[in-house]
């Protein structure tokens, strides 16, 4: 039996709610604010993978991926280095 994703993280995190509440005995106002901050924390981090998806098919049609792989294998052709200068490409800190 195979069940869509979308509908396990549901199921699970209702689960979760319903544990915190009934077995451990946090009460229903909480964790149902729990577990609507953790759907907008998760919207948060969908946002940022959805845009990095789109922005990476953008960049493929538009042939601008090539030119800056080609500019990263440029400066030097070890695939560690190559990771590593991508990283601290994206750091934030």
């Amino acid at each position: 039996m195979q069940i869509k994703p979308h509908w396990a993280a549901m199921c699970g995190a209702l689960t979760a709610r319903a544990c915190a509440s009934f077995v451990f005995g946090m009460p229903v106002a909480l964790s149902s604010m729990s577990l609507l901050y953790g759907v907008a924390f998760g919207l948060k981090i969908v946002w940022i993978v959805v845009t990095a998806v789109f922005l990476y098919d953008i960049s493929v049609h538009t042939g601008q991926f090539e030119i800056l792989k080609e500019s990263v294998v440029s400066i030097t052709a070890d695939r560690r280095l190559q990771v590593l200068q991508v990283a601290f490409c994206y750091s934030t800190g």
